[in-house]
């Protein structure tokens, strides 16, 4: 059994690798090798000229400063949020508790694109299109979030609380000074994941905003693909190249906080 686990593993790790490192070694491909027969681990010609055009000659800057903005804007406000959310939902009782978060898991159930146009009235008659504000606030909370910071926070001894509530602490400083630190891998996941939601996003940018200087890198780089004839393959690999690095980056520094969030919301809940 533990075979075939293994066998599944590495067959799917395959097929997750291979595509990135076709989209890596694309980036330092002259145009006209990228769609070449003939196989090569490494490029035939190697190239920055995707890269130099990229900078130069589009707002990949730009567009890569708005993406970083609207995920750290979203995923701070997010877990403020989302950990408020999951701390009431764990150590307090309430008339409806039980049946308000069913409704708040059952959200997950509802695709965003059902609720786009009463969002995007609503962000209209605030004025808020094409804005910073727009892409991140609707975003912001998160059924699935809330559910595993409330499953880990669950697993806090209430005696704590209630010792702390005797010496005199308000609820606020409670959630400060021991929830919070006794449930930071659950937070911590939830920040990334929340960062990493936004950061993937398409479908919701591309109707929030309406100029190239509020795109964020996805519409960004989708846009390369405006003249359909001259499509600049090496410039578009460049900047996917480029724009996976933070995320990348992101979770192999914060992997340890990432799963142990995860497993123990998971195990404990």
């Amino acid at each position: 059994m533990l075979f075939f686990i293994y066998l599944f593993l590495a067959v799917w790790s395959f097929i997750v690798i291979v595509p990135l490192y076709w989209m890596t070694i694309s980036s330092f491909k002259v145009k006209g090798d990228i769609f070449n027969l003939k196989f090569s681990f490494f490029p035939q010609q190697f190239t920055v000229t995707g890269f130099s055009e990229l900078l130069n000659n589009t707002l990949f800057l730009r567009w890569s400063f708005n993406t970083i903005l609207v995920g750290i804007g979203t995923a701070v406000i997010g877990v403020i949020i989302c950990s408020l959310a999951g701390f009431t939902f764990a150590k307090y009782e309430f008339k409806g508790k039980n049946f308000l978060f069913f409704l708040v898991l059952s959200s997950v159930m509802i695709p965003l694109v059902v609720n786009i146009i009463p969002i995007y009235v609503f962000m209209n008659k605030l004025k808020l299109l094409n804005t910073y504000l727009a892409l991140i606030l609707p975003l912001c909370p998160n059924a699935f979030v809330v559910f595993f910071i409330r499953s880990y926070i669950t697993s806090i001894p209430s005696s704590l609380l209630d010792a702390a509530r005797v010496d005199g602490c308000s609820e606020f400083k409670i959630f400060l000074k021991i929830i919070v630190p006794l449930a930071k891998p659950a937070i911590s996941a939830g920040f990334i994941f929340l960062f990493m939601d936004q950061w993937i996003q398409y479908f919701w940018p591309l109707i929030m905003t309406n100029t190239s200087k509020m795109a964020p890198l996805t519409i960004g780089l989708a846009s390369i693909y405006a003249d359909v004839f001259n499509i600049k393959y090496d410039v578009l690999m460049a900047g996917a190249t480029l724009s996976v690095v933070p995320m990348i980056a992101a979770f192999v520094l914060a992997q340890k906080q990432f799963i142990t969030g995860l497993t123990g919301g998971a195990i404990k809940g």
